[in-house]
């Protein structure tokens, strides 16, 4: 990953190449994960789960938007489509926080919306909010890099939160294996106990 990434900050590549690249990788981490969760019993562990996968579709959403603004910055113009994608996005975007806050622990909550305050996702917000508001030229004082570059660090401080919830799934998960585990041996005395006596 880290090779498509300094190719795209080289401008060796196209927009459309790295969208298909990084669509291709979220995708199927995503389809993973929501395979992986139909099979989880546990309200907890299915929670924390939806909580994961939630955060996965707004880092794909971060990074679609990073692709598609780079290259608006790049070529100094926004049509029509480029801004109801961007809009689009945000949108999503909305959606996909709403429902992160609602299945997160206050901690993973609190810890994102850490995310959201710092001064890097400021300055995503004003160049968004630039980009958005101005007619087909575009003046930004990012350059296509300096964009990129902004919204990977954000991207990978959601990884990083991300890897938070990894680990809260697998000590759940444990839990709930150990408890199983527990509930199995109390089943089996129980049965010993009642042969033993008949």
């Amino acid at each position: 990953m880290s090779d498509i990434r300094k190719k795209t900050l080289a401008e060796k590549v196209s927009t459309s190449d790295v969208l298909t690249f990084y669509n291709n990788l979220v995708g199927h981490s995503l389809a993973l994960e929501k395979s992986i969760q139909s099979t989880i019993s546990n309200k907890e562990t299915s929670t924390i789960m939806t909580s994961l996968i939630t955060l996965s579709e707004i880092k794909d959403q971060n990074g679609i938007l990073r692709a598609k603004i780079a290259k608006i910055i790049k070529h100094k113009k926004i049509s029509p489509l480029e801004k109801k994608q961007i809009q689009d996005i945000q949108e999503k975007l909305k959606f996909y926080r709403e429902k992160f806050e609602l299945f997160s622990h206050q901690n993973i909550q609190n810890q994102y919306k850490q995310i959201l305050n710092t001064n890097n996702n400021l300055k995503i917000q004003s160049t968004i909010s630039k980009i958005l508001n101005s007619n087909e030229t575009i003046n930004s004082d990012q350059t296509a890099k300096s964009w990129f570059l902004l919204m990977t660090k954000k991207i990978d401080q959601m990884a990083t939160l991300e890897n938070k919830i990894k680990n809260s799934l697998i000590t759940s998960a444990n839990i709930n294996a150990n408890n199983a585990k527990s509930s199995l041996i109390q089943y089996a005395l129980i049965i010993l106990i009642v042969l033993a006596i008949s």
